[in-house]
């Protein structure tokens, strides 16, 4: 149990939060809170992202760097989640004087607002990879700086699709796994039957 008291055990949580995961390396890192993030919030992965950034090594640069275990990377994750739920009001003496008559409500809201823009909907899935790979690319273009950035042609090249059919692509794909039917080659059968037959009936009709 982690128990913060004042804003010097929250230091000493942080230290000990860089000592445990600065050996390892970064992309590691990354790749491991993908494999864990069922077992956790969402605002604590997007916290113990935000801190590998800032502790680990970086690629190549470290020969010697670690490769963490689940256990490991578990453990770190309980440290962050501690840090990140340390509300200033539950160690801070000075702001539980100036709050202690306030509305409790506030707090609340304070709270859940730090965690809410963790919590993506699917469709919010869907819009991130369009942001990052097709709107600002195209942005970038327009720019004298850098030169000849031209993402999107070279991702055309490369797989034959723009970045935003690929995403588009993706995503209907992902959506219709999760239907009843699922995503299976039986399923798309039995649509462009239904899809064949609906087409022959309009046409007798006319």
């Amino acid at each position: 149990m982690i128990t913060i008291n004042n804003i010097e055990d929250l230091n000493r949580l942080e230290a000990r939060m860089e000592f445990v995961i600065r050996r390892y390396k970064l992309e590691e890192v990354l790749f491991g809170l993908r494999r864990v993030s069922k077992n956790f919030e969402p605002f604590v992965i997007g916290g113990a992202a935000l801190f590998a950034i800032r502790f680990c090594t970086e690629g190549q640069k470290t020969r010697h760097a670690s490769v963490i275990t689940k256990d490991a990377l578990e453990f770190w994750l309980r440290l962050v989640m501690a840090y990140l739920l340390a509300d200033p009001l539950g160690y801070d003496k000075t702001l539980q004087r100036e709050y202690k008559n306030s509305n409790p409500v506030f707090t609340f809201l304070r709270i859940f607002g730090n965690q809410l823009p963790y919590h993506v909907s699917p469709f919010g899935h869907h819009a991130q990879p369009l942001i990052l790979y097709h709107d600002i690319p195209r942005e970038l273009e327009k720019q004298t700086y850098p030169p000849k950035f031209r993402f999107e042609k070279s991702f055309r090249d490369l797989y034959g699709a723009s970045a935003s059919e690929f995403v588009n692509i993706g995503f209907t794909a992902y959506v219709a796994a999760l239907s009843k039917e699922g995503f299976t080659l039986g399923a798309i059968l039995r649509k462009l039957v239904i899809r064949a037959l609906s087409f022959r009936v309009n046409v007798n009709c006319f």
